[in-house]
């Protein structure tokens, strides 16, 4: 992680109390040690402990750190008399009565607390100008010059009596969320701070880097580096590593041959290491040394110190080449180049000649076959100076591993030497991409105006990624319409591939299938790519075959009347629909129907009917409509069969007309009875009745219901409409015929009867009647 890393600051410790009093907790806090030496914050500000606001310098990382501020607060009334004002806005940022100040990095406290009580803690940090720790408590103000203050860790605790870890962890770097102190008022202290465990603590003196400069190669030269333990408890233990050629302890082992450690360094003295330093080439090197020890109170610590040296050459030519030890070409694709440009360096004092390149073989070689592979190294080389030499590595099939030396000959000056470089790469099958489906891949029938999608699965089945040479994404190529990618453009709207597809990776294309006119459409998917290390190309064929929509027509007459009839009478016509497409028509029904127009039987496709929701090509089906009016009007409706044609909703239509007219109305002219008056005994009378339709339609089924009886009857004896009458079987609309009756009286008396006509109206039977009456006379 960039400027920063997460480190333990501390770990509490909290353990029930030895002493009967089961209501306190003891409270161990072990702060960390330096993370690395740093130079020190100028400040040019005295310090005048946490009353003055004149620190200089500011913490921005834990390596900075070299001592600890504790402040533990609570709600007696003794912790509310102290508190700390935060820098920039001189607000009270915390409340406290126990502390520990100027706990060195490394160092550890203990302090024993009421447990089961809500408190505060708060850790700062602070950088000194000489890396030592001196206690500011407020009363006592320090020489030594602090940082200001820097908040780095504060959390409320309740410290539970029994063993239990509270850890804190706090980042390595710091900013405004970590706010600085400027001033703090110490009132009053009712306990004192506890004292950190004692421990030896080792340093370096002098601290920091050490560096031995430049020496000449094959020569030697030592240092004295003084060890200190400035804890409170002798260390043992004591061992060093880290170190090896060219540097070491002088005479080979710890703590050399000048050196005066040993194991054990009692408190507040000092030892001694022995350090040598002997450069084998011409070249700088550095090595942490790492001393390790018991610190007296059975705590494994460790000290380290960076050591540095430069070798350098006595007036002779060295040449040094880039990119060591060993320079790694990556996994390449088999049938590829890779170029690489090393740069040799002269870093001794005289030129190089005699310069020359050897030692490659295929698949690696100077570019163009021969040094400096169109570098711009020659066969010289000054002193100081650089050059160039171009390497190619193109393996012709897969390899786990290639390798090879490239070796520089040279004369340094004095004798011929070899500077070489290690390198190495992986071939891999090249890149090889892919596309499902069978070939061709078919859309199969999609009707015209529709379009039908499909998505392909694009695979690398090959070792490394496939690119495009010459384009900011894969492409795809060779599509025209009625075959195009969803949404216009490569990969399609629901497509994922793009700029790369890894080695063993895949991606999707969606494609399209929108035919404009009826036949067989082809086309092939290309996908152009690199694969590593020349052009290709990955195909699919594509195939659909276009087809008419469907196409409803409604048979009859457009349109079709069903003619006049008397209302509350039904009249019924099957209608048959054709599809005359080449799509199957789905999703069929009816809107258009209103009253009195209907399907026979209230529903979609009448009682006589046989249509469904589809209709196969070439296919027919029937529609029963009837027209039932009960009123007398002229009707007009529309049959209204909507469908999907296999592209778009459609509808076929058929208009329908009726009247409704007034049912027949039968009536007979003459009075209701008619009255023959008086007939003699031995004679007879007749009389011609008219019978008018006065309704709408023709009246049917006119007949004689049987009404009369002797002596009336009708003229002639032979039955309805009797002689001379014209009336029969139908009688039109306003039209009129005749009926005639007799009536011979045999007695004395008088004679009533009924004319009873039985007739349909166009709707149901009805009875005419008519009474007729007579007496008889001598």
């Amino acid at each position: 992680m960039k400027n920063s890393f997460v480190f333990c600051i501390l770990s509490l410790l909290l353990l029930s109390c030895s002493q009967d009093n089961s209501t306190r907790a003891k409270v161990f806090f072990a702060f960390p040690e330096r993370v690395s030496n740093v130079d020190k914050r100028s400040m040019a500000a005295s310090v005048d402990g946490f009353t003055s606001s004149t620190w200089n310098g500011q913490i921005n990382t834990a390596a900075e750190i070299d001592c600890y501020g504790l402040y533990i607060g609570g709600p007696e009334a003794a912790n509310q008399r102290n508190f700390c004002n935060e820098k920039t806005t001189d607000q009270e940022l915390m409340r406290f009565g126990r502390y520990v100040s100027a706990i060195a990095a490394g160092s550890a406290v203990e302090i024993e607390l009421e447990s089961d009580v809500l408190r505060t803690v708060t850790i700062v940090g602070m950088s000194s100008s000489s890396g030592e720790c001196v206690s500011f408590d407020g009363f006592s103000p320090p020489s030594l010059l602090y940082s200001f203050p820097r908040v780095l860790h504060q959390k409320d605790y309740t410290f539970k009596t029994g063993a239990q870890s509270v850890p804190v962890v706090i980042n390595g770097t710091f900013d405004n969320t970590n706010p600085e102190i400027d001033h703090c008022r110490f009132d009053s202290i009712e306990e004192p701070p506890s004292t950190a465990p004692s421990a030896g603590l080792l340093s370096f003196n002098p601290s920091g880097a050490y560096d031995f400069g430049s020496q000449t190669v094959a020569s030697s030269t030592t240092t004295l580096i003084t060890i200190t333990n400035s804890g409170t408890q002798d260390v043992s233990a004591m061992s060093a590593s880290g170190l090896s050629s060219p540097f070491g302890f002088a005479g080979g082992s710890y703590p050399g041959t000048g050196g005066s450690c040993g194991s054990t360094l009692i408190v507040g003295a000092s030892c001694t290491i022995d350090i040598e330093f002997t450069p084998v080439a011409a070249a700088g090197t550095s090595q942490i040394l790492t001393l390790a020890y018991n610190n007296g109170s059975g705590t494994i610590r460790t000290l380290t110190k960076n050591i540095l040296g430069t070798g350098t050459s006595a007036s002779t030519a060295v040449l040094a080449i880039s990119d060591g030890p060993t320079y790694n070409f990556g996994t390449q694709p088999a049938g590829g180049n890779q170029q690489y440009t090393f740069t040799i360096t002269n870093t001794g004092t005289v030129a190089a000649t005699a310069m020359g390149g050897t030692g490659l073989a295929t698949p690696f070689n100077f570019a163009g076959g021969t040094y400096p592979g169109g570098g711009s190294c020659g066969t010289t080389l000054a002193a100081a100076a650089s050059c160039t030499v171009i390497v190619d590595y193109s393996p012709s099939v897969p390899s786990a591993s290639d390798s090879d030396t490239m070796i520089i000959n040279y004369n340094d000056g004095l004798a011929a030497q070899v500077s070489s470089r290690g390198i190495n790469g992986v071939a891999v099958a090249p890149a090889n991409i892919t596309i499902t489906e069978s070939d061709p891949y078919n859309f199969g029938t999609v009707v015209t105006g529709n379009s039908a999608s499909h998505i392909f699965t694009v695979t690398n089945v090959g070792g490394v990624a496939a690119t495009i040479a010459s384009s900011t994404t894969v492409s795809g190529a060779g599509l025209a319409a009625p075959f195009n990618f969803t949404g216009g453009v490569y990969p399609g709207s629901s497509g994922n591939c793009g700029v790369t597809i890894a080695a063993g990776a895949s991606c999707s294309i969606e494609i399209h299938y929108s035919p404009v006119s009826p036949g067989v459409d082809s086309d092939t998917i290309q996908v152009n790519y690199n694969n590593g290390a020349v052009a290709q190309g990955a195909s699919r064929d594509v195939t659909g075959t276009g087809i008419l929509p469907a196409l409803l027509t409604i048979s009859e007459s457009d349109p079709y009347d069903f003619g006049s009839i008397p209302s509350g009478s039904v009249a019924a016509h099957v209608f048959t629909i054709t599809n005359s497409g080449s799509s199957t028509a789905t999703s069929l029904s009816e809107v258009g129907l209103v009253s009195p127009f209907q399907f026979s039987g209230g529903s979609y496709p009448g009682s006589g009917g046989t249509c469904g929701l589809t209709l196969s090509p070439a296919g027919s089906c029937t529609i029963e409509v009837a027209f039932s009016p009960t009123i007398i009007s002229t009707f007009s409706s529309s049959i209204d069969i909507q469908y999907n044609d296999g592209a778009s909703a459609q509808v076929a239509s058929r208009l329908v007309d009726g009247t409704g007219l007034a049912p027949a109305v039968l009536t007979i002219t003459g009075g209701d009875p008619y009255d023959f008056g008086t007939v003699s005994t031995v004679g007879s009378s007749s009389v011609t009745f008219t019978v008018t339709n006065g309704g709408g339609v023709t009246a049917t089924g006119i007949s004689d219901a049987g009404g009369l009886a002797a002596p009336f009857d009708y003229l002639g004896g032979g039955g309805f409409p009797g002689t001379g009458g014209s009336c029969g079987g139908t009688l039109v609309a306003g039209g009129s015929c005749t009926v005639t009756v007799s009536f011979a009286p045999p007695g004395m008396t008088v004679y009533n009867d009924t004319l009873v006509i039985n007739y349909t109206d166009g709707v149901s039977g009805q009875v005419l009647n008519h009474g007729v009456t007579g007496t008889g006379v001598p």
